[in-house]
């Protein structure tokens, strides 16, 4: 079977797709399962060998040549590109090989166009940093708080009078599986229905919580996020973050099965929590 791979660029309110099914060829491409990895280490006096005191993943380079047939548009094609491919504009990087598609953040570092004369197509050769290394699927989210619909019982004990029975049950925890291959940072979602004072949510998977030390009525929205280099805790939209709990963490989901539960100090029935996450590859 034939491979089928698009790249999809985002950036300052344009796109410009190239690839398969498109009118823009790729020649080549590189940099897609590439990491530029530093080991620190040091060397030890007492034993053999070195102690690795860390590891670095550093900003990752993807590099394409794309060919540009020649037509009576080339000129036009030409200077929107130039304009399009402007480093001082970062975009969205989308790739999508055989159905699946993942994301990325990059800014172009260089790029120009060759030609080896007026009669040949144009061969636009690009190179996107992408400052963070790994690539984000998929959005997931999950609601906690999930009643279970009314359940009638077997018999009407006020027939006549149309009341019927009903129960409801309420859940406050969850279990996420994050299929990346690193830890994911949160985006949480607390919709208050009613008084709730010092929402909390724990990671039982890891034991690091967030516990918010704030009262809130209903119609609030309380919004938790915990991804890298976006740390953040919002009340209605304002920067609460001063407000965390000082044994709280901007936790992660570890790769695997996470069980996430949800509390307060008070009022946490009145509280719908939805997470939200995107696990993160290392390659697409």
């Amino acid at each position: 079977m034939s491979e089928n791979l698009t790249i999809t660029l985002e950036s300052n309110g344009r796109s410009w797709q190239f690839g398969s099914f498109t009118q823009y060829g790729i020649i080549t491409i590189d940099g897609l399962s590439a990491l530029d990895i530093s080991i620190n280490s040091a060397d030890s006096a007492q034993y053999d060998g070195i102690n690795v005191e860390g590891v670095h993943v550093g900003g990752k380079h993807i590099t394409a040549e794309i060919k540009i047939a020649k037509n009576e548009n080339t000129d036009a094609v030409r200077d929107w590109l130039l304009g399009f491919l402007n480093p001082h504009n970062p975009g969205i990087m989308t790739i999508t090989r055989n159905g699946r598609s993942r994301k990325i953040l990059y800014y172009v570092s260089e790029r120009h166009i060759e030609r080896k004369n007026l009669h040949n197509p144009l061969d636009l050769v690009v190179d996107f940093l992408c400052p963070y290394p790994y690539f984000t699927g998929e959005t997931f989210s999950k609601n906690i708080a999930q009643n279970i619909p009314a359940m009638f019982t077997g018999f009407n004990l006020f027939e006549t009078s149309g009341f019927t029975i009903t129960w409801k049950e309420f859940s406050d925890e969850v279990t996420l599986e994050n299929s990346g291959d690193i830890d994911a940072g949160l985006d949480i979602l607390f919709t208050a229905t009613g008084a709730v004072i010092n929402p909390k949510i724990l990671n039982e998977t890891t034991g690091k919580f967030m516990r918010i030390i704030v009262t809130l009525k209903s119609g609030d929205v309380l919004r938790i996020t915990t991804g890298r280099g976006n740390k953040r805790i919002e009340l209605n939209g304002v920067n609460i973050s001063h407000k965390k709990d000082r044994g709280s963490e901007f936790f992660q989901i570890i790769t695997g099965k996470n069980i996430l539960k949800y509390s307060a100090d008070d009022g946490y029935k009145n509280l719908n929590c939805l997470p939200q996450w995107s696990a993160q590859y290392m390659g697409a």
